[in-house]
């Protein structure tokens, strides 16, 4: 479906210059000037490493292919099948985050609901590693679409995989190991998201918002988690946290369209 521009908003969306932009002025209010060479630093660090892993990955497709012709590998191989899946999702995930980084036009198309979330399980549990289950609990909904820009999309979600990870492997509890999202219509024309994991939960000792970009449990700078946030409302929804007795627990609300 062709591309079009975010109805009744900025036309170039929620683009990571306005993000850092915002980011800055607010650090700036709070007279903290240091954290604004945090953001360029991480700015530069990511261009450079998604720049030599898409290098990498030219090399490694270039190499097994022309393995797959010399051995002439049946396409049947599991374990063929299994390397290219892996590296194939490597290079999504790479693109997803050279997209962001190098601030591409945040152009807005129709994504069907079913698909967007198979994929964005996919690429969660690479992120997650072998050891964290990922769990996709939800209906298939082909005949809802999100109108959205989806790398931006998958970005805000795969803040909250990335946190769970960490906060999963930082408990000494050998409980079964988990990243979750599931999802319902709600009131016909909304996606009421939930997202869930099973770590320590989110500990606020320091009395900021946890989508403040001065709030971290690791001590750094916080900018996933406002970022997610960020993403979410300029796609016409709404991001909170649920207090939970277990892991942390997200709830997110997005607009939705039928077919």
């Amino acid at each position: 479906m062709a591309n079009r521009s975010k109805p009744g908003g900025n036309k170039d969306g929620c683009s990571k210059k306005e993000v850092i932009s915002e980011l800055i002025d607010e650090l700036k209010n709070k007279k903290d000037i240091s954290y604004k060479e945090k953001v360029e630093s991480l700015d530069h660090l990511i261009k450079s490493q998604t720049h030599s892993m898409a290098n990498l990955l030219s090399i490694v497709n270039f190499s097994l292919f022309k393995l797959s012709r010399e051995y002439k590998i049946d396409e049947d191989n599991v374990f063929w099948k299994n390397l290219e899946y892996n590296l194939d999702l490597v290079g999504r995930y790479v693109h997803l985050i050279r997209s962001i980084s190098d601030g591409e036009e945040a152009n807005y198309c129709f994504l069907p609901v079913g698909k967007f979330f198979d994929d964005l399980a996919m690429i969660c549990q690479g992120v997650c590693g072998s050891k964290i289950e990922v769990i996709c609990d939800c209906p298939s909904l082909f005949e809802y679409s999100l109108f959205a820009n989806e790398n931006y999309l998958f970005q805000a979600f795969l803040n909250l995989a990335y946190n769970s990870r960490e906060a999963i492997f930082s408990r000494d509890v050998e409980n079964k190991k988990f990243f979750k999202i599931s999802y319902k219509v709600f009131k016909e024309n909304c996606l009421e998201i939930m997202v869930s994991d099973s770590g320590a939960g989110v500990k606020n000792e320091s009395g900021l918002d946890i989508f403040d970009v001065l709030f971290s449990t690791k001590g750094e700078i916080g900018l996933g988690l406002r970022i997610s946030r960020r993403i979410i409302n300029e796609t016409g929804g709404f991001m909170n946290y649920v207090n939970g007795s277990g892991g942390a627990i997200f709830r997110i609300v997005l607009p939705i369209f039928l077919n």
